[in-house]
């Protein structure tokens, strides 16, 4: 499922991505299937791998999909904080809105 299908039950009528944030989720859906490609190596491969002295080792997959996961959840944060200032008190959508990632960093 693609990101803007996650997050469309959020988004009240009349709402419209900007370009960045089509980016974001864009950059989002690549992580994803990622994370999807991570999870069926680590399915395959197991948790723990052999290392070139024999030698049991974390599978490097697992650090990947963290790294990953991580990824996808810093874009849906910055896209809520999207819709959080598109929307008013009264639940219109104010035109014009935009994401400032100086209001990233107050939350």
């Amino acid at each position: 499922m693609a990101l803007n299908e996650k997050l469309a039950p959020d988004l009240p009528d009349g709402f419209e991505w900007g370009a960045a944030d089509e980016a974001l989720i864009e950059q989002g859906d690549g992580l994803l299937e990622t994370i999807a490609a991570l999870e069926e190596a680590i399915e395959r491969d197991g948790v723990t791998v052999t290392g070139s002295s024999g030698q049991s080792r974390l599978n490097s997959a697992i650090t990947e999909l963290r790294q990953a996961r991580l990824g996808v959840a810093r874009i849906v944060a910055l896209l809520s904080v999207q819709i959080d200032r598109a929307v008013s008190s009264s639940g219109q959508v104010r035109r014009g809105t935009r994401y400032s990632p100086r209001d990233v960093r107050r939350r």
